[in-house]
């Protein structure tokens, strides 16, 4: 059995060039020269997006290629031929991957907006690897490289962008009032957002127990009396984050506003039925708890409405990542010190904030 890594090759008799490996045998060849890296070694877990497009890019050719199958015996020059013929990875052209390009930003449900990082992502892992497979004489030319200028997604700016003070505005503004169960989950996760900084994983990965709350006061100082009677409810005073990365599991305060705004949901979300034994902090009617697309579109549509106010001044971005680097960059221009704001953004070093430094200096 051939090793995964290993491309298909035919006898030296033949005379001919190894057969290009399939598809996504060339993905994995392409990985593993990308894992020998000296400085900046690429490993599997890492790849998993990189793994995803292209296989979203196999799929894609493979739904226009033409099945051809042949029959009886065949020579090893022309199975070598038929290799070529039934791998469409081989054949794409430019035209294609202008069309896999657009179809993904809508296959992506980014509502109307501009999905220029998502195509330049995109583009780029289908580059590298054909770059690789040129490398390797698999394919002669780079399909990728033969876009025109005016139809390559643009380079993503390496510098992070936030919303000015009057969006900020704008936004809070258009947080939703708690009047019924969808408001009152989008207003606690909105708030979460833009108080906490979290990413969208992390607020997609809170889970009830990461919800700490005040000791009951009662009237009765010892608590193991059953007589004891709470003066008042107790209240949410803090989240815990988890995750793998080395700062980011953390606990973070909250302010009476996220507090209530957090109490506010749970009591909506326990008198619905189906919520109520999942263990996600949120959750919707039909799912166990949120998707990258829910936060994406919650947060799109409200950046959008709050956009509306000020048109001069559309958000360079429209999903979380904009409203995370906003809140880290108020925390730094509020003095608090860069430890600080480390921890609170579970970051691990200082070149983390590399890409916000600017609104700061």
């Amino acid at each position: 059995m051939r090793h995964p890594h290993q491309s298909p090759s035919l006898p030296s008799s033949t005379g001919l060039l190894p057969a290009p490996p399939l598809g996504m045998e060339l993905f994995s060849h392409w990985l593993q020269a990308c894992g020998q890296h000296r400085w900046m070694p690429l490993s599997e877990t890492a790849a998993s997006p990189y793994r995803f497009i292209w296989g979203a890019w196999l799929k894609f050719l493979a739904g226009q290629a033409d099945p051809a199958c042949a029959e009886g015996e065949a020579s090893p020059a022309s199975m070598y031929s038929d290799a070529l013929e039934q791998q469409p990875w081989l054949h794409a052209t430019p035209e294609q991957v202008l069309q896999f390009l657009t179809q993904v930003t809508r296959s992506q449900k980014q509502l109307d907006l501009p999905s220029a990082i998502t195509q330049r992502r995109y583009w780029r892992v289908l580059d590298r690897v054909y770059q690789h497979a040129q490398l390797h004489g698999w394919v002669e030319h780079n399909p990728v490289q033969g876009l025109a200028s005016q139809d390559r997604p643009p380079s993503e700016d390496p510098r992070g962008a936030i919303l000015t003070p009057r969006m900020w505005r704008a936004l809070q503004q258009q947080v939703p009032v708690a009047t019924d169960l969808i408001s009152a989950r989008d207003r606690a996760v909105l708030l979460v957002l833009m108080q906490l900084g979290l990413s969208s994983e992390e607020v997609r990965n809170l889970v009830l127990e990461d919800v700490l709350w005040e000791q009951a006061e009662t009237e009765n100082s010892q608590a193991a009396q059953p007589t004891a009677k709470p003066l008042r409810q107790p209240r949410i005073t803090a989240l815990r984050i988890t995750g793998s990365r080395t700062m980011q599991p953390r606990t973070l305060a909250v302010q009476t506003l996220l507090a209530d705004a957090l109490q506010d949901w749970l009591a909506y979300r326990a008198g619905y039925a189906p919520m109520a034994q999942q263990p996600a902090l949120f959750c919707t009617r039909k799912a166990p708890a949120l998707s990258t697309h829910t936060v994406l579109h919650l947060v799109s549509k409200t950046l959008q409405a709050a956009s509306a106010q000020h048109p001069q001044e559309l958000p360079p971005r429209m999903g979380p990542q904009v409203v995370r680097n906003t809140v880290i960059v108020q925390w730094l221009q509020s003095g608090l010190s860069e430890a600080e704001v480390l921890q609170r953004a579970g970051l691990k070093t200082p070149h983390a904030l590399g890409h916000l430094q600017h609104f700061v200096d």
